[in-house]
């Protein structure tokens, strides 16, 4: 299964229409979403605005969309341990992920994710 990575930017299209070109079959699409949680709170704490504009922006890319989706929203402190985390399932053959997930200066983590995954990983870059 290839996941896909969105965070509610422009790149968010491209991301998912890329990830349509590795479905099988009627495979659903998996949608990830990481609410990144900052150390002042425990990682599990539910962060409730966040949460609610995770699901309606996941609902939201559901009902406009065609395939069978299945989405996912992470609580995780930060969206490179989320991925590395995720590369290890046995279920994950890649995840697609969009230049927006990433702070310009924050190349490291990139490399970080390149290093430590145990899947296939594509990195989409959208002009727009």
């Amino acid at each position: 299964m290839w996941v896909a990575l969105v965070d509610g930017s422009d790149n968010d299209h491209l991301i998912i229409k890329t990830a349509q070109g590795f479905l099988k079959n009627k495979e659903p699409m998996r949608l990830l979403y990481v609410i990144e949680v900052s150390r002042e709170f425990p990682v599990d704490k539910e962060i409730t605005h966040l949460t609610e504009l995770a699901e309606y922006y996941l609902e939201t890319l559901e009902e406009n969309n065609k395939n069978n989706i299945n989405a996912d929203i992470v609580q995780s402190r930060s969206v490179k341990s989320a991925l590395i985390a995720l590369s290890k399932d046995d279920d994950v053959d890649g995840i697609i992920i969009g230049n927006n997930n990433f702070k310009d200066e924050d190349f490291q983590s990139m490399s970080e994710i390149i290093k430590k995954s145990e899947c296939n990983l594509i990195f989409c870059n959208a002009f727009i």
